[in-house]
C-alpha cells in the first residue's frame, strides 16, 4: 500500500475500510457460522472436539486442518477449545518452540475461521517455563499462500502460564513472500506476544491485542524478502505489559489504529528497521512514550519513516520522540498533554542525527516541558508550527540553528481528520472492550 503525506485536516477515510478490503470482509457481514456453513466446511467437532473449555482438543484440531484442501475452511464454533504446546512440529524438531494449532505451505488455501468473539482457542494452563510455544504458528518459511485466520478469539491463559514464555498467533519463521491475512481476531492474556507478524506478505485487519504480557503487536520483517512489507491495519493494541506496537525489523506499514495504555510505549521501531510507515491513528495514555525510536548501533543506511495524521495524547513521556540515524516525512502530528512524569523535555523532542521535513506540528498542554525540544545534529524544516498552553512555551533546545519553521503560529491549529476509535479493533462497530480508564 502506497500512503501520500497531506497534511492535517485531510484524511478522507473516515469510514475506517482500508483500500485492501473487500465484500468478504468477515466483521461486515452476517453471521460467521451462516457464513462459514455457505463454504466448504470443515467443523472441528467432526473430528471429536469438545469445545468444553476443559478437554484438551489439540489432536482434533490438528486433524481438522490435515484434513481440509485449498479452498476449504476450518470451523471453530462459539466455546472454548483448548489446545496445548505439540513439541517437535515445525521447521526445526529440535527446536523448543512449539506450536498448539500449526499450518505451513501443505495448508496454502485453508481458512480457520469462528464465530466471532466467543470463538476461542485457548492454551491449556501449567505450560512449562523453560518451552516457548504457539497457540497458533504459521510457518512460512516455504511460501504460505492464500490462508486465512479469521473471527476468533486466541487466548494464552496467562493466569495459568505466568512466564514469558507464549505468543498468541505468529507468521514465523519468514524465509519467503507469502500471502497471509489475520483478520477479526483478538489476541489476549498471552504472556508474552498477542500477534506477531515476522514474515514478508503477512497482513493483519481488524485485530485486537488486548493485556498480553508484552508486545500487543510485533511486525518484523527480517527475511530475505522485504518488498511487500508487513501490514497492521484498523488494530487496536491496550493493557499490554511491553509495547503496543513494536516494528523491529525490515518493511512495515501500520495504517488506522489506536495504541493505549501500554506499559512501555504507544510505537517503538528500532536500528533494524528499513522503511517505516504511520498513519491516521492515535498514541493515547501510555505509560512512557507515544512513538519512539529505539537502538544504540548504526544502521547500514539511513531509515525512512512516514508519519501523518497521528494524535499522542497524555502518554507518561514524550509523544512523539524521534531520533536515530532516520528520516521523517512528516504530515501532520499532533501532541497534546504529554510529558505528564517530567522525565522528558516535552511534547515533542528530536534528537540525535534525526532529520525531518514537515508540512503540519501541533502542540499543546505538555504537561511538563516544552512544546517541542530540538538538539539534533541534522537539519528539520516545518512549514507550520502551532503551539499554545506548553509548561515552558513553544519551543528550545540546544541545536536551535538547525531548525527552519517558515510560520510559527501561537494557536491550537486544526485538527487532523483521523478515523473513529470505533473503526479500530475486531467486532468493530462499538466502543471496544477494555477501554476503560484510558
Amino acid at each position: 500500500m502506497t500512503v501520500g503525506l497531506s497534511g492535517c485536516g485531510s484524511y478522507d477515510g473516515g469510514n475506517g475500510q482500508s483500500p485492501q478490503e473487500t465484500e468478504n470482509d468477515p466483521t461486515k457481514q452476517g453471521n460467521a457460522d451462516e457464513d462459514a456453513a455457505d463454504k466448504d466446511a470443515i467443523d472441528i467437532r467432526e473430528y471429536g472436539a469438545a469445545v468444553d473449555g476443559q478437554t484438551d482438543d489439540t489432536v482434533a484440531v490438528a486433524e481438522a486442518i490435515e484434513a481440509a484442501e485449498p479452498g476449504e475452511t476450518v470451523f471453530f464454533p462459539a466455546g472454548t477449545t483448548v489446545v496445548s504446546a505439540r513439541h517437535g512440529i515445525g521447521p526445526d524438531p529440535e527446536d523448543d518452540w512449539g506450536p498448539a494449532v500449526y499450518l505451513d505451505s501443505s495448508n496454502s488455501g485453508v481458512t480457520l475461521q469462528g464465530e466471532g468473539r466467543n470463538s476461542k482457542i485457548q492454551m491449556a494452563g501449567q505450560h512449562p517455563a523453560d518451552h516457548n510455544s504457539f497457540v497458533i504458528q504459521i510457518d512460512c518459511e516455504t511460501a504460505v499462500e492464500n490462508v486465512a485466520v479469521q473471527d476468533l478469539t486466541i487466548d494464552g491463559n496467562r493466569s495459568e502460564n505466568p512466564s514469558y514464555t507464549i505468543i498468541g498467533i505468529s507468521c514465523w519463521p519468514g524465509g519467503s513472500h507469502s500471502d497471509v491475512l489475520i483478520e477479526n481476531i483478538w489476541a489476549q492474556d498471552c504472556p508474552e506476544i498477542g500477534i506477531q507478524l515476522r514474515a514478508a506478505g503477512t497482513r493483519i485487519n481488524h485485530c485486537t491485542a488486548m493485556n498480553n504480557g508484552r508486545h500487543g503487536i510485533n511486525l518484523s520483517n527480517r527475511s530475505i524478502i522485504q518488498d511487500p512489507s508487513v501490514e497492521a491495519t484498523n488494530v487496536l493494541s491496550i493493557n499490554n505489559g511491553g509495547l503496543g506496537i513494536n516494528h523491529n525489523g525490515g518493511d512495515a506499514l501500520l495504517d488506522r489504529f489506536y495504541s493505549a495504555g501500554n506499559h512501555q510505549g504507544g510505537m517503538k521501531f528500532s536500528w533494524n528497521a528499513a522503511n517505516t510507515t504511520v498513519t491516521n491513528g492515535f498514541f493515547v495514555a501510555n505509560r512512557t512514550m507515544g512513538f519512539r525510536y529505539n537502538g544504540s548501533d548504526p544502521p547500514d543506511e539511513t531509515i525512512r519513516v512516514k508519519l501523518d495524521n497521528i494524535v499522542a495524547k497524555n502518554n507518561g513521556y514524550a509523544g512523539f520522540w524521534l531520533s536515530g540515524d532516520a528520516r521523517y516525512d512528516v504530515g501532520c502530528l499532533v501532541a497534546e498533554g504529554n510529558n505528564i512524569s517530567g522525565e522528558q523535555e516535552g511534547n515533542i523532542e528530536v534528537l540525535g542525527r534525526a532529520e525531518v521535513s514537515a508540512a503540519d506540528i501541533i502542540s499543546s498542554n505538555a504537561a511538563n516541558g516544552y512544546g517541542f525540544y530540538y538538539r539534533s545534529e541534522r537539519q528539520t524544516s516545518i512549514e507550520r508550527y502551532s503551539h499554545i498552553n506548553n509548561a515552558l512555551g513553544g519551543f528550545d533546545g540546544s541545536t536551535l540553528h538547525n531548525l527552519d519553521i517558515k510560520e510559527a503560529l501561537e494557536q491550537r491549529g486544526a485538527e487532523p481528520n483521523v478515523p473513529d476509535i470505533s473503526m479500530f479493533g475486531a467486532g468493530r462497530g462499538a466502543v471496544p472492550d477494555g477501554l476503560d480508564g484510558i
